[in-house]
């Protein structure tokens, strides 16, 4: 295989030199003179071009086009090319002597120089030939310079600012460039000065501190049985690895290490690093044996085609995998370049290390320095988190690693102090360098102490141009090779590779895969012979970016269909799909191929997109949005109303509410105008959620009510499962004050959502049920054995399954079991916080208070509202604030804590919207309590009565009944006795509808004690 006609893309300096006012000359001499200047002149260009390691292209009449990089790329090719220049105008300068004392012949020469990505190949005719922007802007640069001058464009200038003495020059609008040019006059360059990486990079030498450091993480991790979380940062090349690599073999025997990479491309490749470490050790396998369910959940996570899991049971499915096997043996954990990692594969990790008990684990994570720029706060805080950052070697070590690399040679001290001087402490550089002087041969044959110190070291500007440099001293077949491998990314197989090399015999690639070892581009992976990874990621990035568009495009493109051949045996990721799919579309579309020819690719590329979205969707992962944005992209505005409804969708997951309102909206336009009914259907209920989501009264709910009706019935005559258990879930919702109701909705959506295999729905809408179970008006014993059902029905659900056991444990508690309540509920919080979600966490606090009121204990109660409170501001939640904040003040006027509890009353009513029912009536009945206290009676009544009528909008009956019994304690203390016995017997009656049995008792106690015992018999 070879690129397109011989081309390559490839980063070149290109000077062009023209001489001025030739057109004129040539009216006023000789056309034999004119033809003798110009060879003379081209002559001498060609000399200095060639004398400085490049090629002249072209000649373009009186103009000559030299290019430096082809067809080898040198390091400093852009010195090379700024040093051409200003010999050229040097030469210029005698040449206009000789030909004005011999002809009268009077020259005078302008120069550009510009450096940038071209396109190469042969020439049709012979020779070779570049194009590209780069190209055109030298010639404009060129055009811009005066009689003697040359300008150098602002790429040129940053890679031999060092070494040149220039100055900027005024910004140049040139012809076919829209913004202004940056430019520089070069005036002189330094006689000696050399190429100059300017970033450098490297692998690991010494280390002994940071070495000591891991270790002692591990060890600490098996002594304490803790999970301990270590993060190596440092430059690509830095050395992580290779520190990495050094720790883990001391650790050997000692410990079970699992491995995994987050890939540089493809957005939704959430679980891949666990994919890479659990795939082939058959790890979760072994953990079933302890864990089967969490097993069984994490195996989904990780499986292409398994079902969907919720974010919260993914956390608490791999944690818990993690814990069964460090439990075994002591576990070591690594991730490579996190800096590439999904935002929710980071707060994945930060739950283990944050949840993770009894088990000796250690989170070893490698990632670049840019991972601080997207998580700066990562590891801060934490007892258990240790970051390092890999500085540049010192000296010597440096001195070290390039004795050992070109033993048994020995460089010259003069070489030897260069590469050290210019390596600047970076042992990358210094590695690279050494593996070129093997390759041109200059090592290879030395076998004394002492090697002829090379007459010259090429010295890149940056590492990319070192690796450039590399890759093209490779022969033909071995550079064909490591382009296809650079398909798949830094680690790749033989059998997709072998698919992609065309007439590609395995004997022919095994050739080459043996060559490119030995030159240490690539290295096998493991103890396999048939897969590999390139040796640094920016190996594989050159080899990838030095191939013409046309080719990578065709590649990715067959790739993808391997890929597709692949999945009939085993499921293949659709991001992976997409992204090769996507990646050929793109590349073509760059290109300019007409947006028919590749209608089928892009709707391929766009099903895989769409397809992994939706599923991040379903997982609450965030990567859902961009993966449904790049799905969108891809295919015709007129077929995205449905890509467009699970974008909204997305959007309002992750809490943009604006964007997925204005996305809805264009969604339903577009439906709309093209007679879609479905995704009209569709994208009206997004916006009835948004509207939901910005409700702040009685009348909206109403109007949602009446707008919801007929898009019910439009989903209902489609046959749309998926939209209508949507639909139905919002109605739940909205309704939720008439328990009755939203219980009808929400038992209707767990049908259509389990209908359309919608396992998630259906389990948010069973959790909604048994909370109805609790608060509405279902009596306690059906509330227990609904609860119990729905928790058989979705037992694979740990989150639903553990707030229905929350439920359950509640209604035992009204019927007076308050020991198995107890028990019940410390089982279901247990469960809820091993999921490690902070929602479920918080949402605890409303039960368990609920539950120690029905124990007769309000300091219990009161610590249960202010631990959920605190984390509910900490999550900045008001809303649900507002309620624990109302719970605790009713809590605390229990105890007699008076000026307290109205302190959390006040900022209650300040967090709470006015119809917010579960909030509003626990602070004014704590209100009313105070008040009363304080024998403001008429105040304490009013507020009493205003708890109550709230209450009467809701079919909350347990607590239309406790605002009776508060109002009961304000009338009787006003020596109202008729008129509290009268509200104490419609409290009654409510508690029996309820079947709680404990709090109709004690209302039947205060009864009794205001001498009505005998009308109880009446209620």
């Amino acid at each position: 295989m070879a690129p397109v006609g011989g081309q390559r893309r490839k980063v070149v300096s290109v000077v062009f030199a023209d001489v001025v006012g030739s057109t004129a000359m040539g009216e006023r001499v000789d056309p034999e003179t004119l033809r003798w200047a110009m060879q003379r002149w081209f002559g001498r260009m060609r000399d200095v071009v060639e004398r400085h390691g490049g090629m002249v292209e072209n000649y373009v009449g009186d103009a000559v086009m030299a290019v430096f990089g082809i067809p080898v790329a040198h390091e400093d090719d852009a010195l090379r090319a700024v040093r051409a220049a200003a010999e050229m105008r040097d030469e210029v300068a005698g040449l206009r002597d000789e030909l004005r004392r011999e002809r009268g012949v009077e020259l005078a020469v302008r120069i550009g120089v510009n450096t940038g990505e071209a396109v190469t190949g042969p020439a049709a005719s012979g020779g070779s030939y570049t194009a590209g922007d780069t190209v055109n802007v030298a010639a404009r640069l060129e055009q811009a310079a005066r009689p003697g001058d040359i300008v150098v464009g602002c790429d040129t200038f940053r890679l031999v600012r060092h070494a040149v003495d220039a100055e900027p020059v005024a910004p140049l609008m040139v012809k076919g460039k829209r913004a202004a040019l940056e430019a520089f006059r070069l005036l002189t360059v330094a006689a000696d000065a050399s190429g100059r990486a300017q970033r450098p990079r490297a692998p690991m030498v010494g280390r002994q501190r940071e070495r000591r450091r891991l270790l002692d993480a591990f060890h600490q991790a098996v002594a304490d049985r803790s999970c301990q979380l270590f993060t190596v940062l440092g430059a690509a090349g830095v050395g992580k690895s290779r520190l990495v690599a050094e720790v883990l073999e001391t650790i050997d025997g000692a410990a079970t290490v699992a491995a995994g990479r987050c890939l540089p491309y493809g957005e939704g490749l959430t679980w891949w690093p666990l994919v890479e470490a659990f795939g082939a050790s058959r790890l979760i396998e072994q953990a079933a044996t302890d864990d089967a369910r969490a097993a069984a959940r994490a195996a989904e996570l990780l499986r292409p085609a398994g079902d969907p899991v919720a974010l919260e049971e993914a956390f608490w499915a791999v944690r818990k995998v993690l814990e069964v096997l460090a439990r075994r043996q002591p576990l070591v954990l690594v991730v490579d370049d996190l800096q590439w990692a999904e935002p929710t594969f980071i707060d994945l990790l930060e739950h283990v290390a944050d949840w993770t008990r009894d088990a000796p684990l250690l989170l070893l994570i490698m990632a670049r320095n840019e991972m601080l720029d997207t998580r700066p706060g990562w590891g801060g805080g934490k007892l258990n988190a240790t970051t390092v950052l890999l500085e540049p070697l010192p000296e010597t070590d440096a001195r070290d690693l390039l004795r050992h690399l070109t033993a048994p040679a020995r460089l010259g001290d003069s070489t030897e102090a260069r590469i050290l001087a210019l390596a600047e402490g970076n042992p990358l550089f210094v590695e690279e360098v050494v593996a070129m002087l093997i390759d041109d041969g200059s090592l290879g044959a030395a076998d004394g102490p002492s090697a002829d110190e090379p007459t010259a070291i090429a010295v890149p500007p940056t590492i990319h141009a070192l690796i450039a440099a590399r890759l093209d001293r490779l022969d033909a077949s071995e550079r064909a090779v490591l382009e296809a491998a650079s398909i798949e990314g830094k680690e790749f197989s033989r059998p997709r590779l072998e698919a992609l090399v065309v007439d590609g015999a395995r004997e022919p690639v095994d050739v080459a895969l043996h060559a490119l070892i030995r030159k240490d581009l690539i290295r096998h992976l493991g103890a396999s012979e048939d897969t590999f990874r390139f040796r640094h990621q920016l190996i594989r990035d050159g080899a990838y970016q030095g191939m013409p568009k046309e080719l990578r495009a065709d590649l990715h493109e067959r790739f993808a269909d391997g890929l597709d051949a692949d999945s009939s045996a085993a499921p293949v990721a659709d991001e992976l799909l997409g992204h090769h799919l996507e990646r050929a579309v793109l590349l073509r579309r760059e290109l300019g191929a007409d947006e028919p020819t590749g209608a089928e690719l892009a709707a391929r590329a766009s099903t895989s997109l769409r397809a992994a979205g939706r599923r991040a969707v379903l997982r609450d992962d965030p990567a859902s949005v961009r993966l449904l944005e790049r799905a969108l992209a891809l295919i015709p505005v007129n077929d995205r109303a449905p890509v467009l409804v699970e974008l909204a969708n997305a959007l309002d997951g992750i809490g943009d509410v604006d964007g997925s309102a204005a996305t809805a909206t264009a969604a339903l336009e577009l439906a709309c105008a093209n007679g879609d009914r479905r995704s009209a259907a569709r994208a009206r209920v997004v916006m009835l959620r948004v509207t939901m989501n910005r409700a702040t009264d009685e009348a909206d709910r109403v109007s949602m009510n009446a707008a919801a009706k007929p898009v019910l019935h439009e989903l209902e005559a489609l046959g749309d499962d998926e939209g209508l258990a949507a639909m139905l879930l919002n109605l739940g919702v909205i309704n939720q004050d008439n328990f009755e109701q939203s219980s009808g909705y929400l038992e209707r959506a767990m049908l259509a959502a389990e209908r359309a295999g919608d396992r998630r729905h259906a389990a948010f809408a069973a959790g909604f049920v048994g909370s109805i179970m609790v608060f509405g008006p279902v009596p306690a014993a059906e509330g227990i054995e609904r609860c119990r059902a729905l928790r058989r029905r979705f037992a694979d659900h740990a989150g639903t399954s553990a707030v229905l056991l929350r439920h359950e444990a509640v209604l035992h508690a009204m019927e007076g079991r308050i020991d198995e309540a107890r028990t019940l509920h410390a089982e279901a919080v247990r469960a809820i916080d091993d999921l490690g979600n902070l929602w479920l966490s918080a949402s605890t606090v409303f039960g368990q208070w609920l539950l120690e009121l029905l124990a007769g204990a309000p300091e219990r109660a009161e610590a249960s509202a202010r631990a959920g409170l605190a984390l509910l501001q900490e999550m900045g939640a008001t809303n649900q604030g507002a309620t624990a904040a109302a719970m605790l003040a009713y809590a605390l006027v229990q105890q007699g804590h008076h000026d307290e509890a109205i302190r959390y009353a006040d900022l209650a009513a300040a967090w709470a919207a006015p119809d917010d029912i579960s909030s509003q009536v626990p602070q004014l009945a704590a209100r009313a309590h105070v008040l009363a206290a304080r024998s403001e009676l008429e105040r304490a009544e009013a507020t009493a009565r205003e708890a109550v009528r709230l209450s009467e909008r809701s079919d909350e009956i347990g607590q239309r009944g406790d605002a009776l019994v508060d109002l009961a304690t304000v009338l009787d203390r006003a020596g109202r006795v008729s008129d509290a016995a009268a509200a104490l017997r419609d409290a009654i009656a409510l508690y029996q509808r309820k079947g709680n049995v404990v709090f109709a008792a004690r209302a039947h106690t205060s009864l009794e004690r205001l001498g009505h015992g005998a009308a109880i018999t009446d209620a």
